[in-house]
């Protein structure tokens, strides 16, 4: 009996003791994930600036489809609050980044012109999450502007 009661213990105590360990793992792992995707779509909008010429609105011009997959809760992956793709304001730069739960973030800013036409890209469901980048002259709402803009669409 004692020898039960012994085990138990020492199962409970290792269980304890590697939970935070478990936890730090899905939150690298998680994160690890986002930070690849988001690269995914900073190298697709670089990569449109640097290599396609824009058009005017009225001409469908160079586009790319990248996918965000924000994670299922799971013992591997940690749960995410969100993930944000956020256009150039007047005052503010682009930004891609994401919130998990245990409040760790992530960001990457961007060196292009970046537009969110309906305010900034919000996932909170897990899934893959399609986007069309496309490019554009001027600010990507169709009044012109002094250079190439991407122009960030959900793609469903």
């Amino acid at each position: 009996m004692i020898r039960i009661v012994l085990t138990v213990a020492l199962a409970t105590a290792l269980l304890a003791v590697s939970l935070p360990a478990v936890d730090s793992a899905r939150g690298d792992r998680t994160a690890a994930s986002l930070d690849a995707d988001l690269a995914t779509v900073r190298d697709a909008a670089v990569g449109l600036v640097d290599e396609d010429d824009p058009t005017r609105d009225d001409v469908a011009g160079a586009r790319r489809l990248v996918t965000v997959d924000v994670p299922h809760p799971s013992w591997t992956a940690a749960t995410v609050e969100r993930v944000t793709v956020r256009g150039q304001t007047d005052s503010s730069v682009s930004t891609l980044g994401y919130r998990l739960d245990s409040g760790r973030r992530g960001r990457l800013r961007l060196d292009v012109p970046l537009r969110t036409p309906n305010g900034p890209l919000v996932f909170t469901t897990p899934g893959a999450h399609r986007l069309a980048l496309s490019l554009a002259w001027g600010d990507g709402d169709g009044s012109g502007g002094a250079g190439p803009t991407v122009v960030v669409r959900r793609e469903n």
